[in-house]
């Protein structure tokens, strides 16, 4: 009735119940209250971030940027995809809300797989196996159980391994500028995100690549990277 654009605008309510939950129900950290009077006194968190710890924040920059770059070809490209395939709408609705519901499901479990195995196997497992059920995928778009079932798959673990960037990046940051250093290394991350459609367009371009290999391959590379700088980070569990 309101056309699709006011699907945007159903957010707005939750978002104002949440805020209005954390004002008025959520207590600030202890730790957080205890350096209070320090940085009154004119410790400015976003200085010391980069003046104490230059090394370890850039690492966690790059990090964030690749975590961000591996799950974005699918989750920024996938509907158009399947839109260049000219498939029925009730057969790309079907396909993005699995793998909508298969993202809630990789989130709820990431928790859990990053407590028993430790961060850095979790993150790298959710990637590797979602990676090749993207392969998966592509290669049976047309077969309608199997793109069901590696939609699924791959939305809980590429994109479901984002729950545990987190976690990761909150116990690699010390207490005096978590907050900070989370604002700021979490959101440069994005970038990665942003930029990730327009380089995977650019290469199938480039290389002459069908859509949905072009993504699959991309997705594959990224996720490589990914693995790669992963292996580098500090394991944090305990």
């Amino acid at each position: 009735y309101f056309g699709r654009r006011a699907i945007f605008f159903v957010g707005i309510v939750p978002a104002i119940l949440l805020g209005l939950f954390i004002v008025f129900l959520v207590d600030e950290s202890p730790v957080w209250k205890a350096g209070a009077a320090k940085r009154a006194a004119g410790d400015i968190p976003a200085i010391t971030l980069f003046r104490r710890y230059p090394g370890r924040v850039s690492f966690l920059c790059i990090l964030m940027l690749v975590l961000f770059l591996s799950d974005w070809p699918i989750l920024g490209l996938f509907p158009s995809y399947l839109k260049s395939l000219n498939l029925s709408t009730a057969y790309v609705a079907s396909l993005t809300a699995t793998a909508s519901v298969g993202q809630i499901v990789g989130y709820l479990c990431a928790g859990v797989i990053a407590q028993r195995f430790g961060r850095k196997n979790g993150t790298i497992f959710m990637l590797g196996v979602g990676a090749v059920f993207v392969f998966v995928l592509v290669f049976e778009i047309h077969n309608f159980m199997l793109a069901e079932m590696a939609s699924f798959v791959s939305g809980a673990l590429l994109v479901g391994a984002a729950a545990i960037r987190g976690t990761m990046l909150t116990e690699n940051l010390p207490t005096e500028v978590r907050a900070s250093g989370f604002g700021f290394v979490y959101n440069f991350g994005s970038f990665g995100g942003g930029l990730a459609p327009f380089f995977v367009l650019s290469a199938i371009q480039y290389f002459d690549m069908g859509f949905g290999s072009g993504l699959a391959v991309s997705t594959a590379i990224a996720v490589a990277f990914a693995i790669v700088v992963v292996l580098f980070a500090r394991e944090t569990r305990g």
